[in-house]
């Protein structure tokens, strides 16, 4: 496992110093982190902002910043595509699998733009290892589910 990019600084540093540092191979990843130590922060700080509000109003302030949170989450929908196992044009794909060991069925979308771990060609095998240890067993990749 390469840890990180091959990026020069802090991070390549850290990652022979610190236990542990090495089990986040994106330093872009560490924003969780971040985030989950600012979050009993945030909370402190709101709380001791809303105890000096009037009550009705500290409610008002408490909803209204619940709603951001609510919205600022929000992914919008998720577009699917539903199955039709007696698609004729699958229908050698079916039985092909049906035929084989047994496993999950993973499909996905043939999208050039997308950022995913199949599209950058030194991680497909750990991808595809990763995968198998989940327990899919087939990686089913076509166009028809591309969403534009």
């Amino acid at each position: 496992m390469t840890p990180g990019p091959g990026v020069a600084g802090p991070y390549a540093g850290l990652v022979h110093v610190v236990p542990g540092f090495d089990g986040s191979r994106v330093p872009a990843r560490f924003v969780v982190v971040v985030a989950l130590a600012l979050a009993p922060l945030a909370s402190a700080g709101a709380a001791w902002v809303l105890a000096r509000l009037r009550p009705r109003l500290g409610a008002m302030a408490a909803v209204a910043v619940g709603v951001a949170v609510v919205l600022d989450g929000y992914g919008g929908p998720l577009a699917m595509v539903p199955f039709d196992p007696s698609q004729s044009a699958r229908s050698e794909l079916n039985a092909w699998i049906r035929g084989g060991p047994e496993g999950g069925v993973l499909e996905l979308p043939i999208v050039p733009f997308a950022v995913a771990p199949l599209k950058e060609r030194d991680e497909v095998g750990a991808a595809l290892r990763g995968l198998r240890s989940a327990g899919v067993r087939y990686v089913v990749l076509h166009w028809s589910l591309a969403v534009t």
